[in-house]
């Protein structure tokens, strides 16, 4: 099963995640927890807050990144939960958080 989180900044979704992957986990259902924004974060290898000021075919190409490797990890989990943005407002307006059909997961 796939999961997705999405929801806007401020809501503290990780503790939440971080607890659901633990019970999950401690009930043998194999259950990963990927943050979109902590792969990019290290994928692209620029500082904290800063990452939605890159030119946006950067910032899409650092999002098809973190969703290939979700893609290329996923494959060892009974299910995965993705926490993402779906939209960010940003100096430059609104600013897609995903692509749908760059991050589909539904070949599990």
């Amino acid at each position: 099963m796939v999961i997705i989180f999405t929801g806007q900044s401020g809501l503290e979704r990780k503790p939440y995640l971080s607890a659901l992957e633990r019970i999950a986990n401690e009930k043998h259902n194999t259950l990963k927890v990927f943050l979109v924004g902590e792969i990019m974060y290290d994928v692209a290898k620029v500082k904290r807050g800063k990452i939605l000021d890159l030119p946006l075919g950067e910032l899409n190409a650092h999002l098809r990144t973190a969703f290939e490797r979700i893609r290329r990890e996923m494959v060892a989990y009974d299910h995965v939960a993705v926490n993402m943005h779906a939209t960010f407002r940003w100096k430059r307006g609104l600013i897609g958080g995903s692509d749908y059909q760059l991050c589909d997961l539904t070949f599990m």
